[in-house]
């Protein structure tokens, strides 16, 4: 009787509404009904549908209330409620696990502070409830780890990736057509749904370490234990997901995403042995391997001068307010400008700055003189936060990042395979991220609640090795769908 009914409304919607339109509310619908069963399914939809905010935002016919990734994010929020998930934890676990929220809370104590002397309100509470859903997301994480669901996160996580960097390998052959990111009067850049490169860059720079760590692993297991179909099916496809996502970060021909994903991966290779000095020198001949096919130009020709550039802008660090601006150097001093322009505000407020977020909001009080436009951040995220949250701040969120690095290179030793993979995979995200920060801001595009599921899955991970987690004998492929 459920099915009948369930086909009748089926065709009762294709019957009153136009294809697309049809095929939006029967997926919704299916997605609604999954995500009641399970708080881990309203999660995983949540991170696969919450990067296309830009896309919906400037192509879609019509306007949501909320942005897509606010909408999932209260669905997980009301799936959690309705199935009571938080009554698996007792008040003895909650003040466990809060421990690993006190450097969040602290950054967002300081926030709050910043708040008084913010120019914008609205700008700062935007800003503000980033880092309330990144807390959230790290708690939901939590609550929804028991019996290894937190792999269904990853995998989530990885989707979201893969398909994005599908749109953005399309988007290079021609898809976009935007002649403001032609490259070489032949390839287009690659934003995916993001609209920006740069964004769309770092965002599978944090998802591609995850995936090639588990992809190695799961190699790794093939090759020395039998291995039955399913294994090899699901080892295909997470090497296919991650040899599209780096074709995706190469498609982005951003800088950033490069150089931070050449360091990950560097620093991915000195934690896989247990030894430090082992993995010293594994992270160095990776390391040199890179700079070997650099300086040997085993590169293409395009891909080494568009890295050149990058080690110029840092070499060339200097006071542009006299600098003759011209086209060959207008793209290095413009980003040098802004960095000048967020010192500058930093020296105006040195310890609790002008109001995070309002970097844009003040910028016409603090630029350079040829440098008008504000760009909405200051294209180096350190600069930007040491702008609008001061030192204190910035000595804040510093500590968190490494604290996050701490407890990744510890989680490495996890006993479970797969964990430690994901482990190593999220050290290459922190240091991924780390890099890229120099460049742009990412924080954007709804990322933080990605970045919010990363954390809670570390801080599982990461308990787990601390209580010496037992491997059972099961195959890896058990271990992830138990």
């Amino acid at each position: 009787m459920l099915w009948i009914v369930l086909a009748f409304a089926t065709a009762v919607t294709i019957s009153l509404f136009p294809t697309e339109i049809a095929l939006l509310i029967i997926s919704a619908c299916v997605i609604l009904i999954v995500a009641f069963i399970s708080p881990v399914a309203a999660v995983s939809t949540m991170l696969v549908l919450a990067p296309l905010r830009v896309l919906i935002a400037t192509e879609a016919d019509f306007q949501l209330p909320l942005d897509i990734g606010q909408l999932c994010l209260s669905l997980v929020i009301l799936t959690i409620t309705i199935n009571r998930t938080y009554r698996v934890f007792q008040l003895k676990t909650w003040l466990y696990y809060i421990r690993y929220l006190f450097m969040i809370f602290l950054f967002l104590a300081i926030v709050i502070i910043n708040g008084f002397v913010a120019r914008s309100a609205a700008v700062w509470i935007n800003e503000f409830l980033k880092w309330i859903q990144i807390a959230l997301l790290l708690i939901m994480t939590i609550l929804l780890s028991k019996h290894a669901h937190w792999i269904w996160l990853v995998g989530a996580v990885i989707v979201a990736g893969t398909s994005n960097a599908l749109i953005g390998v399309y988007q290079f052959l021609g898809g976009s057509g935007a002649i403001h990111l032609l490259i070489n009067d032949r390839y287009f850049r690659a934003f995916g749904t993001f609209g920006q490169p740069n964004p769309f860059g770092g965002f599978l720079g944090i998802i591609t370490p995850i995936a090639i760590a588990i992809s190695a692993a799961l190699f790794v297991r093939l090759y020395r234990h039998r291995s039955t179909i399913l294994e090899r099916i699901v080892t295909f496809v997470c090497v296919l997901c991650s040899i599209i996502m780096l074709c995706g970060i190469i498609t982005s021909w951003s800088r950033g995403a490069w150089i931070g994903l050449v360091i990950a991966l560097a620093i991915m290779a000195s934690a896989i042995p247990r030894n430090l000095w082992k993995g010293f020198w594994f992270g160095s001949a990776a390391l040199l391997l890179f700079i070997s096919l650099w300086i040997s130009n085993t590169l293409p020709t395009s891909i080494t001068n568009r890295l050149q550039s990058s080690v110029d802008e840092f070499i060339s660090v200097r006071d542009v307010r006299g600098v003759d601006i011209d086209p060959s150097n207008y793209a290095v001093i413009e980003r040098l400008a802004h960095w000048q322009s967020a010192l500058n505000m930093a020296l105006s407020s040195p310890w609790l700055g002008l109001g995070f977020g309002n970097y844009e909001i003040v910028y016409d009080d603090f630029r350079l003189l040829n440098w008008r436009e504000p760009l909405g951040h200051a294209h180096n995220y350190y600069l930007n936060l040491l702008g609008e949250l001061g030192l204190l701040g910035l000595l804040v969120y510093g500590k968190v990042w490494l604290i996050l690095f701490t407890m990744a290179w510890q989680a490495r030793t996890h006993p479970n395979p797969i964990s430690r993979a994901v482990a190593i995979g999220l050290l290459g995200s922190w240091t991924y991220f780390s890099v890229h920060s120099l460049f742009d801001n990412i924080y954007v595009n709804n990322l933080f609640l990605h970045l919010g599921t990363l954390i809670g899955i570390l801080v599982v991970i990461y308990d787990q090795t601390l209580d010496k987690v037992e491997v059972s004998s099961c195959s890896t492929i058990h271990q992830i769908t138990q």
